[in-house]
């Protein structure tokens, strides 16, 4: 455990003499930064050299020019994914635009409260992982590589708001005889099928030829979204 001294001389030593070490302490690290040794000098054009030195491994990572606080939420959300996904998925995660913290609640907000959207999801329940999947993932179109992330070696996925008019037939259908209540959350190119999600979380690919399961998670199932590979029928 790397204590409150410890990170001081690792930001001394990174940072470089001159001015003021500053450090703010945060559950998972600190946050150095130093301050210019003549206050009246102009700030830096690319403002204060900051970074963050986690508690755990003694890693210093450098940072953008932001508040404590703010740096403090976007590592921790930085540390928590780096185990909440495979390597190979996060990867493609990121190169469909995500990153730890995305937040696309105001648009999915606008997208539902669309003429259209409103007409189609009358009665379905957007609260819970819908919402939570939504508002992280919304708008991404993540590729599926296939084995050995061959490009072109599956079908993408969109994840709602989408451009385009939003149909729930399969999804009612599959309510009405599954007695499951779902949520819709993307479409994939294969079929093409639904994404859907249920109150607890797990995901289904309602495809034409069946109905299948893609994972307990969100996680779980971006997984396959990502990879292929075979899939669970649903029953």
């Amino acid at each position: 455990m790397i204590d409150r001294a410890r990170a001081e001389a690792a930001a001394r030593e990174h940072l470089g003499t001159g001015g003021e070490i500053r450090v703010a302490e945060f559950d998972s690290g600190y946050i150095v930064w130093r301050t210019e040794a003549d206050p009246a000098l102009p700030p830096p054009t690319i403002g204060r050299p900051t970074a963050v030195i986690d508690k755990e491994t003694g890693e210093l990572t450098p940072w953008g020019s932001l508040p404590t606080e703010m740096v403090a939420a976007q590592y921790t959300a930085h540390r928590a994914a780096a185990t909440r996904f495979p390597p190979d998925v996060r990867a493609a995660l990121e190169e469909a635009g995500w990153w730890p913290g995305r937040n696309r609640e105001a648009a999915v907000v606008a997208w539902l409260n669309r003429p259209g959207v409103l007409a189609a999801v009358q009665g379905i329940e957007f609260s819970g992982p819908a919402r939570t999947a939504l508002t992280e993932f919304g708008g991404l179109r993540l590729q599926q590589f296939g084995p050995n992330r061959t490009p072109g070696g599956g079908f993408p996925t969109r994840f709602f708001p989408i451009p385009d008019a939003l149909a729930t037939d399969s999804l009612r259908a599959f309510t009405a005889r599954t007695g499951i209540s779902v949520a819709p959350i993307g479409d994939h190119e294969d079929g093409p099928a639904d994404l859907v999600i249920d109150p607890d979380g797990r995901v289904f690919l309602l495809h034409w030829a069946d109905d299948f399961v893609l994972g307990d998670s969100i996680e779980a199932a971006l997984g396959w979204l990502v990879r292929g590979g075979p899939l669970t029928p649903y029953g």
